[in-house]
């Protein structure tokens, strides 16, 4: 995973990390990326049980689907 470098990206995973959110969420190439790029560029990591079923693999990708939904319509910059 890329090192977060500056500030607000480190509060942020400690945020999400404390509100007990999924491993995976945070993972993403950060605020120096996104300057060179214009562009905020994520990544996930899913660690599913290899005894997962099909329902709840799709059940987990849908949550994150619409959480992704809601992350891409909000313009406001991480607090």
């Amino acid at each position: 995973m890329p090192r977060k470098r500056v500030q607000w990206e480190k509060d942020g995973i400690a945020r999400l990390a404390e509100l007990g959110s999924p491993r995976f969420l945070g993972t993403g190439f950060g605020d120096g990326q996104a300057r060179l790029s214009g562009e905020v560029e994520l990544g996930a990591v899913f660690d599913m049980p290899p005894t997962s079923t099909l329902n709840e693999i799709t059940e987990v990708l849908t949550r994150v689907a619409a959480l992704g939904s809601k992350m891409a319509s909000d313009v406001r910059r991480p607090r």
